[in-house]
């Protein structure tokens, strides 16, 4: 027997109470309804399953206001791994993971919060070039969409923000997943070969 995860169960009770009476029968309240049951799940840090999203999406009838991608960058920003699998699971992507060195050099650390997963995101922001410690010299990107293909993302940088003005692109970019989990550093390699020598050294 399979059991439903709690993500799906609570999308399934909204959806049950929709139909059982006419106070609830109505698609306004059904759809946000739905929506709010989709974000309670995320936010409240329930487990979904990695076919859940696609679940919902068909036993709702495509009711479900909002786009996936909003969906997936709350899971991602309040850190709930398994709801953002699912979105990722949804679409057909694999995951862009932020690796541990990825910050290394850079003017400012931003984009990974306490709580955020470590993987990209639309909305995802960080500052490139300049630096270190004087963000205002670098430029900062803020993810916009995912190419195609899944891997890769385009991230745009933009000019000071005027009063009464649409923000202007300056920059626009494609960053592949590679960018985003760089390999060790050559100074943080010399620092872990001095260690693990420094070690071996008390030990004898």
């Amino acid at each position: 027997m399979t059991t439903e995860s709690p993500a799906l169960a609570l999308f399934r009770l909204v959806l049950r109470r929709w139909g059982s009476d006419k106070w609830a029968r109505s698609w306004t309240r059904l759809n946000g309804s739905l929506a709010d049951a989709v974000r309670l799940a995320i936010t409240a840090g329930l487990r979904w399953d990695p076919e859940d999203f696609g679940t919902m999406m068909r036993e709702s009838g495509l009711h479900i206001p909002g786009e996936v991608e909003t969906y997936r960058t709350s899971a991602c920003a309040c850190g709930n791994a398994s709801a953002a699998d699912a979105f990722d699971h949804y679409q057909g992507r694999k995951a862009i993971n932020v690796g541990k060195w990825w910050h290394y050099g850079k003017p400012h650390e931003s984009g990974i919060g306490r709580l955020n997963l470590r993987r990209v995101y639309i909305g995802f922001s960080w500052w490139e070039g300049g630096v270190m410690g004087t963000p205002e010299e670098g430029e900062l990107y803020t993810v916009t969409s995912f190419a195609d293909d899944g891997e890769s993302v385009i991230a745009c940088s933009h000019y000071p923000y005027e009063a009464g003005k649409p923000a202007q692109i300056k920059s626009r970019r494609t960053f592949d997943r590679s960018y985003f989990s760089p390999p060790i550093p050559p100074e943080e390699t010399k620092k872990v070969t001095a260690r693990v020598r420094k070690a071996a050294e008390e030990e004898e």
